[in-house]
Formats: C-alpha cells, sequence, structure tokens
C-alpha cells in the first residue's frame, strides 16, 4: 500500500515507494496477469484494473 497526503483537486501526487510482486517459476509464456488498485478518499472508494504480460524464462542447454 502506499499513502499520501492531502491531493488538491487538478493536480496529482507521485508514489516514491516501488512496488514489488513475485511471479510462479512455473509461468505460462504470455500469461496475463491481473492487478487490481484500490484509491480511497474521504468520500469515495475507485476500483481500476490493469494486466501485465508475464513471459516464461527461456531455458537453454
Amino acid at each position: 500500500s502506499s499513502n499520501y497526503n492531502n491531493i488538491s483537486g487538478g493536480t496529482s501526487s507521485n508514489n516514491l515507494d516501488a512496488f514489488t510482486f513475485s511471479v510462479d517459476e512455473n509461468i505460462p509464456d504470455g500469461h496475463l496477469i491481473p492487478f487490481m488498485i484500490e484509491i480511497t478518499s474521504d468520500q469515495n472508494v475507485w476500483n481500476l484494473t490493469f494486466t501485465m504480460l508475464g513471459n516464461a524464462p527461456q531455458i537453454e542447454f
């Protein structure tokens, strides 16, 4: 999670902390990994989704 001070309307703020995640070593090549972001304010909650393309490692002998 990441916390922010008040962000005024019409402005933006950047996250300074990196997010990390782990992927199983047996991920199928080309697998779409779904993510969901929940944004909470004093007045509302928004849920946004996006995907990232996962790639299996290429093993050479």
